[in-house]
């Protein structure tokens, strides 16, 4: 079995010694099972000249394989890199890892057990916690736990959808769905994703019993980002969800700008709207370029 990890480093220098150790006791954990002879490593360095992250990496993991950019191309386009050299490089997994995020004991373990008696899901998570260890990451929370009633251990749990902070993607899923869109916005590219998975057939879910960290270290975003990720990436993520009749997705937005122009006291919501079909005809022409799954490697 061959696993690629991919790490985005931006300016990541404060956690690479903590992902770094925690990589590497992975790797034991997964020898020691005879999962893997070794874990191999990617890292995307999608920073300019000035971050030099890429170094600690390279003396941490003599044998990653580095790619830089001078410049910020995004999420989008810094992973897709990363899945292309695991499709061309025969990989059977992918982890897709946060710069902020690294597993805790037994985590990956946990996974690509889950992900051999389950071939039917494309993406596997753990739980999510924030930096601490001891609470979950609150998006994760907000958008995966389910309410009231706590999760048996050792269960998968199919969800809509995850965040990729954490993701154990399976290769062959990635060849049927293809790599991120990168026309849509940052924290859309990995929600859409998981809805073309299901279009194909695949399931999305977390392992209960597997636990990751998120150390989002208290970031605070303004006002005008928050309207922006909620808001503008939520309702393109939702118009472009080909499983719902068209009119029931417009419906949806149109409330959906209502509800956040009240709850954020701002017309930004109302000046977003008017760009949304705009934008989802530009990823729709980009999508039949590259419906083949031939055309993402």
């Amino acid at each position: 079995m061959k696993v690629l990890v991919i790490i985005l480093n931006y300016f990541g220098a404060p956690w690479i010694e903590k992902v770094s150790g925690a990589l590497r006791s992975a790797e034991q954990e997964l020898r020691d099972q005879r999962l893997i002879e070794h874990l191999d490593l990617y890292i995307f360095n999608n920073a300019p000249e000035e971050d030099r992250g890429w170094m600690a990496w390279q003396q941490l993991w003599p044998l990653a394989v580095i790619e830089s950019n001078p410049k910020n191309i995004g999420f989008a386009e810094g992973n897709n890199a990363g899945f292309r050299y695991a499709l061309e490089h025969g990989y059977d997994y992918v982890y897709l890892l946060n710069q902020d995020a690294w597993p805790c004991p037994g985590m990956l373990t946990q996974l690509l057990g889950a992900m051999k008696r389950l071939p039917g899901y494309a993406v596997l998570s753990p739980l999510q916690m924030s930096g601490d260890g001891e609470h979950y990451d609150p998006a994760f929370a907000r958008d995966v736990l389910p309410k009231g009633r706590p999760d048996p251990q050792g269960t998968v749990r199919q969800v809509p959808r995850v965040m990729a902070a954490h993701w154990l993607v399976s290769c062959e899923a990635l060849r049927k769905v293809g790599l991120f869109e990168p026309l849509l916005p940052l924290y859309g590219q990995d929600d859409n994703w998981c809805d073309r998975a299901a279009c194909h057939g695949y399931k999305i879910g977390y392992v209960t019993a597997a636990r990751g960290i998120h150390d989002r270290a208290g970031r605070r975003e303004p006002k005008d980002r928050l309207i922006y990720r909620n808001y503008y990436m939520g309702s393109l993520v939702r118009l472009l969800d080909i499983r719902r009749p068209l009119w029931e997705r417009r419906l949806y937005v149109l409330l959906f700008t209502l509800v956040k122009t009240l709850k954020y006291g701002s017309l930004q919501p109302l000046k977003y709207h008017r760009s949304l079909r705009r934008q989802m005809k530009e990823v729709r022409a980009a999508r039949e370029t590259t419906r083949k799954p031939a055309a993402y490697v």
